[in-house]
């Protein structure tokens, strides 16, 4: 609602300067977006039939995989069509963070020094703010499933999800911060990959009230399961082109046993 306050004035705001201190407050804001994933059904699909490799398989094996992810796709996007749910909405907690929070080789939060090596590899002149941000995945019974093959594919839905929202996240805040010039918004680096450890978690939990979407830390891991935490950077020059083995430096998001076999 402030956003399109702010969009539905801007015409009226002849000053430059309390313009950009608006905008500037604005960003620092703790923010809760929330994505409709049918409206990105198609990438949804595209990245579940990546990450389980449908395409690869025998002919025969092919065609009952496909119908079987149409099939699974078909009931989680068409029940919630005509029901009220939050099946098919993720919530995603974005809090911002200062510049002077990025080292290299390192994000450092009042007294917290989170290693990332992806940090070492990158110009940080041109960074200019970041974002903290969580969610987890849509919940789904499991246990309901009427075959261990309907299983898999439920759960594979639900991290072609975590994918295609953490890509969709990151076209949001380029679009945000985009305002006078073009900005650049660089992947999510979290716990797991670019050089961040999965002991990390739990601090990165700590800085947010990441229970405002659901997400809490149980002692052991992330509840739910499907849940993600990382950080965005965002920088007045596209400086975020890595070494192709940088992403997977600590090893596959741990999550679920399909990161292991997914196509990079």
């Amino acid at each position: 609602e402030m956003t399109s306050s702010l969009v539905g004035s801007e015409m009226c705001i002849r000053d430059r300067e309390m313009y950009d201190k608006v905008i500037a407050h604005l960003q620092r804001q703790e923010e809760i977006l929330h994505v409709d994933l049918r409206k990105l059904r198609q990438q949804i699909k595209d990245r579940l039939i990546q990450i389980t490799h449908i395409n690869d398989m025998e002919p025969d094996m092919c065609v009952e995989h496909q119908r079987e992810a149409e099939i699974v796709l078909d009931r989680i996007m068409t029940k919630n069509a005509s029901e009220t749910s939050v099946e098919c909405q993720v919530s995603v907690l974005l809090q911002p963070f200062a510049v002077e929070c990025v080292h290299e080789g390192y994000f450092e939060f009042g007294r917290k020094r989170i290693k990332c090596n992806v940090l070492e590899q990158l110009d940080l002149s041109s960074v200019e703010n970041g974002y903290l941000y969580a969610f987890h995945a849509p919940e789904i019974d499991i246990e309901s499933a009427g075959s261990v093959l309907e299983q898999y594919y439920m759960e594979a839905f639900q991290v072609a999800c975590m994918d295609v929202v953490r890509v969709w996240v990151q076209g949001y805040l380029e679009r945000k911060n985009s305002v006078y010039e073009n900005r650049y918004c660089s992947p999510s680096f979290g716990p797991g990959y670019y050089g961040m450890g999965m002991d990390t978690i739990h601090e990165l939990l700590g800085l947010m009230d990441a229970s405002q979407v659901g997400v809490s830390w149980n002692g052991e891991r992330m509840s739910p399961k499907m849940s993600l935490v990382g950080t965005y950077l965002i920088a007045g020059e596209d400086v975020f082109a890595v070494d192709s083995d940088c992403r997977d430096c600590i090893g596959p998001v741990s999550y679920t046993h399909l990161r292991a076999h997914e196509t990079r």
